[in-house]
């Protein structure tokens, strides 16, 4: 018994003294700023206090720019020219193409004055699914950061009903 209580004091003892260099280390590394842990930035989204950007290693706020990497050139109001398909028969559900000029990343298609979820597909093209549940003519744009693009209009028209046979 004797040497296990020996043992044991002694992998106590082992464990303050590793416990008191990683201390020392932990203090003499204390005026470092490392950039933040997974933990940190959680924090900083649960209690809402955006961290500070500063660029000598400290805490970085993820939404900001970075200003080591150039800015994309800034676009012009979005252009369309024109649509496909431009009618329908009602009700249906179906993906709008739009094709023009100046589509970034964040433009949306308007449809009936409702931003759809939008595929931007290039600069040139951008889809989205539009559902229309009666005939009507609604007005489609396309919205970007800079302003909107003008306006055109698409139509879904009525099922013809079909005549009954006698």
């Amino acid at each position: 018994m004797d040497r296990i209580e020996e043992a044991a004091r002694q992998q106590l003892a082992d464990d303050r003294e590793l416990r008191r260099l990683m201390l020392e280390a932990a203090l003499a590394a204390s005026d470092v700023q490392p950039t933040p842990t997974q933990l940190e930035n959680d924090m900083a989204v649960v209690i809402r206090i955006p961290l500070e950007k500063t660029y000598d290693g400290s805490p970085i706020d993820p939404s900001s720019p970075d200003p080591t990497e150039p800015s994309p050139p800034e676009l012009p109001p979005p252009t369309l020219a024109s649509f496909t398909p431009t009618t329908a028969v009602a009700p249906a559900t179906l993906t709008l193409t739009a094709t023009g000029a100046n589509f970034g990343p964040d433009c949306k298609i308007v449809f009936n004055g409702s931003e759809c979820a939008t595929t931007v597909v290039s600069s040139s093209e951008a889809t989205c699914s539009v559902t229309g549940d009666v005939a009507a003519t609604y007005d489609v744009l396309v919205r970007g950061l800079k302003g909107d693009s003008t306006t055109q209009q698409f139509t879904f028209t009525a099922v013809q009903p079909e005549e009954t046979k006698r």
